[in-house]
């Protein structure tokens, strides 16, 4: 691969060192670079958020002042897919055909679920 044809975001934050990204920048800039608007990752990250209230409240105060650099490089990751519950809802009450539902259902399990089930 050529760097030419290296994906570059266009993201605000993509220029600052991801490490020194806050754990919500980092999240909110991954859902960027799998396919998500600025506006919808904000809306994703604040159902993701509210989700961590009774989940994790230790994480629910720490993911917005954090920085990626506190943390083992694998948490963010896992942020990530803990985050596609929230993702999938979000599309479903907002983009219910997105072209991503079907990956992020994956993640989840919510298509082994359905074939079981039938």
């Amino acid at each position: 691969m050529t760097s030419e044809s290296r994906y570059v975001s266009n993201h605000p934050l993509a220029y600052i060192p991801r490490e020194q990204l806050t754990l919500r920048q980092a999240l909110e800039k991954d859902l960027y670079d799998h396919g998500f608007f600025e506006n919808e990752c904000s809306e994703i990250f604040a159902l993701f958020h509210e989700s961590l209230r009774s989940a994790d409240p230790y994480m629910h105060d720490r993911i917005l002042t954090s920085r990626v650099s506190d943390y083992p490089p694998l948490l963010p990751r896992l942020l990530f897919m803990n985050c596609a519950p929230s993702i999938l809802k979000w599309i479903d009450a907002n983009k219910p055909q997105h072209w991503l539902r079907g990956v992020f259902a994956e993640l989840t399990g919510e298509n082994k679920e359905k074939s079981s089930n039938a």
